[in-house]
């Protein structure tokens, strides 16, 4: 099973706004030059998780807080990191194009 088949598998549908949502964040830490590219997996993976976490709290309210707080942090880091696995295959296909 390849990377990208088994992380849509694992990722809940909902979750997929988050990889766009990542992306852009990620294309506006670049352009800026306030802090450097090595940390923005790291950024998208905190700002995503935390934002995984808070969406499944909000969602499943008080019953299985810890679940859900654990479960949509889980999802927000795989949406994040699916964010910049596409970065990085459209900057490595670019680089062989040229």
């Amino acid at each position: 099973m390849e990377t990208f088949e088994m992380m849509a598998e694992l990722l809940r549908p909902e979750f997929a706004i988050l990889i766009a949502f990542a992306y852009a964040l990620g294309s506006v830490i670049h352009t800026s030059e306030a802090l450097d590219n090595k940390f923005i997996p790291l950024i998208l993976l905190g700002v995503t998780a935390v934002l995984g976490a808070t969406y499944l709290v909000i969602i499943e309210g008080a019953n299985g807080f810890a679940l859900a707080l654990f479960m949509g942090a889980i999802q927000g880091a795989i949406s994040g990191f699916v964010s910049t696995g596409i970065y990085e295959f459209k900057k490595q296909t670019q680089k062989s194009l040229e």
